[in-house]
């Protein structure tokens, strides 16, 4: 069953229009913000209960609250791949690496779901790209590695 207003992130407006500008002191948390934090925690009380059909709605609408929060749109695509519905946790996980390329556990997850949806080159480059970049976490990258070992696409 699809909820209603379920879509991800459009990756043109998440992105930052200035790489590398200067950031400005944190302003005032607004009551998005807020509402934002509540719905998250409570998509993690459910989650970590393993009440991932309840958890979801709530993930939802803390990323639509605030979607340049990666974490937000990252949990919306974890909870929809542990629901078994991985094309459209691909399309979250997506959306996170556009608001953050560089977030390891977004790309590792990515990765995971192309695997599980058959798409063997699209995982192998999610996983090579983890062993690629420096600012990759190290839990990551180990797991990419076992990952490319596996599906034989180590080079040498």
């Amino acid at each position: 069953e699809r909820l209603a207003g379920l879509s991800p992130p459009a990756a043109a407006s998440a992105t930052p229009a200035v790489a590398g500008a200067a950031k400005s002191a944190p302003g005032p948390v607004t009551d998005g913000e807020v509402a934002a934090a509540a719905a998250y925690a409570a998509a993690i009380d459910h989650a970590r209960n393993r009440r991932f059909q309840q958890a979801l709605p709530h993930f939802i609408e803390a990323a639509k609250l605030n979607p340049m929060r990666a974490a937000y749109l990252k949990d919306v695509g974890n909870c929809l791949h542990d629901l078994g519905r991985s094309s459209e946790a691909r399309e979250w996980f997506v959306g996170c690496l556009a608001v953050d390329p560089g977030w390891s556990p977004a790309r590792w997850m990515l990765g995971v779901v192309e695997e599980k949806l058959g798409q063997r080159d699209a995982a192998i480059a999610c996983y090579r790209e983890l062993l690629a970049r420096l600012d990759s976490d190290q839990r990551d990258v180990d797991r990419a590695f076992a990952r490319l070992q596996a599906l034989g696409a180590l080079p040498g």
